[in-house]
């Protein structure tokens, strides 16, 4: 038995195990950022932003049964349809499958509907796709909660 080789191979599997603990965790804080990133482009109206992080196929299935291209969600934006004050996440929960992420919770929104205040509470989907090192948003599910 050969106990240097042994400990050579056990040392190689610690490192490998601790750099995809790493690789893991600086995954997990990008995707965090990426969706505090969009909540902030929601609340500033900032289309820029905005175009940064949703993905080019991205679309949204409202919680009213309309699914909005990337297209149609910005002009829906950008015609002052929808403007948030507000939002908040809760009960996160995140599965990564290599480069896509699968992000649901529920958030509260203080938002104006089509010149309405408005505060609920949904259930929410986000699938991110992690592209040249940056995650994009490419679909968005929300279904409304009582209460």
């Amino acid at each position: 038995m050969k106990l240097p080789n042994l400990g050579r191979t056990m040392l190689c599997l610690l490192l490998v195990v601790i750099s995809i603990g790493a690789w893991s965790a600086g995954t997990e804080q990008d995707l965090d950022a990426a969706e505090e990133g969009f909540i902030a482009a929601l609340l500033a109206n900032d289309r820029s932003e905005l175009e940064k992080v949703l993905g080019a196929e991205f679309f949204y299935n409202t919680a009213t049964g309309r699914s909005l291209a990337k297209k149609a969600f910005l002009q829906y934006l950008d015609a002052g349809q929808l403007s948030v004050q507000f939002a908040a996440r809760s009960e996160v929960r995140t599965t990564y499958y290599e480069d896509v992420a699968i992000v649901s919770g529920v958030y509260r929104v203080e938002a104006v509907l089509a010149g309405k205040a408005s505060t609920s509470r949904s259930r929410y989907l986000h699938v991110w796709y992690r592209q040249n090192s940056s995650w994009r948003l490419v679909a968005r599910q929300v279904t409304y909660l009582d209460g």
